[in-house]
Order: structure tokens, then C-alpha cells, then sequence
């Protein structure tokens, strides 16, 4: 069985930190080495777009958010 992504309803951000404490530096880091920078451009409030399970859109997958709250 295929494993699927679990998103909360929340920012990006949030569902990247996914409760840790937001370090700006660490998560810079994060997202200039995944080059998430384009893909928040595309996003009406950058990584403060809310998304959730319902509001996932192709160019911003579930999984991408997942992998990204992995590496954070």
C-alpha cells in the first residue's frame, strides 16, 4: 500500500515545521537547498498560503511539504 502525505490544515510553513520551533535561519537553509523560493513565489502568501488536504494543488504536492518537513 502506497504511503500518503499528511498535511494539516495550516500554512506551508506550519505543515513544515510541523510544530517545531521556527528557527529563520535553519529554515532558509531549507528552503534555498529544496529551491522552494519559486515555488512560494507561485503561492498567494508565499509559505503562509493555508493548505491543507482539500486545497492541495499540482504545483505544490503533498509530498513535496512532507519531504521538506523531513528535512526541517
Amino acid at each position: 500500500m502506497a504511503q500518503q502525505a499528511f498535511i494539516l490544515n495550516a500554512t506551508v510553513r506550519d505543515n513544515i515545521l510541523f510544530g517545531c520551533k521556527y528557527d529563520k535561519k535553519r529554515y532558509n537553509i531549507i528552503v534555498n537547498a529544496c529551491a522552494l523560493t519559486k515555488d512560494f513565489e507561485i503561492l498567494p502568501k508565499g509559505d503562509k498560503s493555508q493548505i491543507g488536504e482539500k486545497v492541495m494543488d499540482s504545483q505544490f504536492s503533498a509530498q513535496a511539504v512532507q519531504f521538506h518537513r523531513y528535512l526541517y
